[in-house]
């Protein structure tokens, strides 16, 4: 983690607001979710029986479901 100590006390010589560092984002990032639909399409689909279209539309369903709490 890099030190922002030297910068802060740049940056309160000269007036300005405090340096805070952002925090990092939490839960799961755009890419997660898209792998996870992906990897759901693919098990309904080949494990599951259902044709591409069906998978696709089920795991969309279910991935909004955890991500929006929502059907």
């Amino acid at each position: 983690m890099p030190n922002f100590a030297p910068l802060a006390a740049l940056a309160r010589r000269l007036g300005v607001g405090p340096l805070v560092q952002p925090d990092p984002p939490v839960g799961p990032s755009e890419e997660d979710w898209t792998d996870l639909y992906e990897e759901r399409a693919a098990i309904l689909e080949y494990d599951g029986g259902w044709s591409r279209e069906e998978a696709e539309q089920r795991a969309r369903e279910e991935i909004a479901s955890m991500r929006f709490g929502r059907k």
